[in-house]
């Protein structure tokens, strides 16, 4: 996650899509990059792709105490960084984050995050750990950014079921898709 936060502000002005699942894990978790023909150079655009498939290819799992042999960043300071190379984005329309553990604490700066991308039009924040709480911070925060987003998903989550919360949601959002 930490190299993904180094190369997101790279493409901050040609990323318009950008999904997250379930990437707090260790690098030993990534798989190998594809190959390529010998014969066949590839271009920067196919290197730049192989490289987003090995960084979005890994898996959420969390090894076992006896096995973590260095202290991991906590998920809230791994989303902190994130988020703040995400809102370099101006450009991006789509943000999956997906299976990421987020929780309550962590949804301010994503909401925060949020504000400045004028051009975001679809969020996905299913299978995270989110309360009514925590949407009810998510809500305040998207009623302040200039434009609506046409698309929230908050499935899978404890407070996705809350209709106070939906109700408060679709005010920033054409559609919320909820359990």
């Amino acid at each position: 996650i930490h190299t993904l936060c180094d190369v997101i502000p790279q493409w901050q002005n040609t990323l318009a899509y950008l999904y997250l699942e379930g990437i707090m894990a260790s690098s030993s978790d990534v798989s190998p990059p594809p190959t390529m023909l010998p014969q066949e150079p590839p271009t920067l655009q196919d290197r730049l792709k192989a490289r987003l498939r090995r960084l979005f290819r890994i898996q959420s799992t969390v090894p076992p105490r006896h096995q973590q042999h260095q202290p991991q960043a906590s998920p809230y300071s791994l989303i902190h960084r994130l988020s703040k190379a995400i809102a370099q984005c101006s450009d991006l329309e789509v943000l999956r984050l997906m299976k990421l553990r987020i929780d309550d604490s962590s949804v301010s700066v994503i909401g925060e995050m949020l504000k400045p991308l004028n051009q975001l039009k679809e969020v996905y924040l299913s299978d995270n750990n989110i309360t009514s709480n925590g949407f009810d911070k998510l809500s305040r925060c998207l009623h302040q950014r200039q434009n609506k987003l046409q698309m929230l998903e908050i499935r899978r989550n404890s407070g996705s079921v809350d209709d106070n919360v939906v109700r408060d949601l679709k005010r920033s959002c054409n559609l919320v898709i909820h359990d």
